[in-house]
C-alpha cells in the first residue's frame, strides 16, 4: 500500500504520523501491532519510555538486542 494511503488512514483515525526514530522513514501509530497507541512511545516492563519503531525496524532492533544480550 502507498504511503500516502498509510498516511490518510493515520490521520482518519487519529494516530500519531511521525519519523521512525532509527530509519527517518515516516510511520503511523495504525502500524504498530498490539493495542492501538495514539502516542509514538510505549512504556516498557521496567516502567521508562520507549521509543516505538516502524515495522521495518523492529525486528532489526529486536535481533540487535537479542544479539547483545547473549554475546
Amino acid at each position: 500500500m502507498p504511503r500516502w494511503m498509510h498516511r490518510a488512514w493515520a490521520r482518519i483515525g487519529g494516530y500519531f504520523w511521525l519519523p521512525c526514530p532509527e530509519c527517518g522513514r515516516m510511520f503511523g501509530g495504525h502500524e504498530v501491532r498490539g493495542p492501538a497507541y495514539s502516542g509514538p512511545e510505549r512504556i516498557s516492563l521496567d516502567g521508562k519510555p520507549r521509543k516505538i519503531l516502524c515495522p521495518i525496524c523492529t525486528p532489526i532492533a529486536a535481533c540487535r538486542s537479542i544479539s547483545r544480550e547473549y554475546s
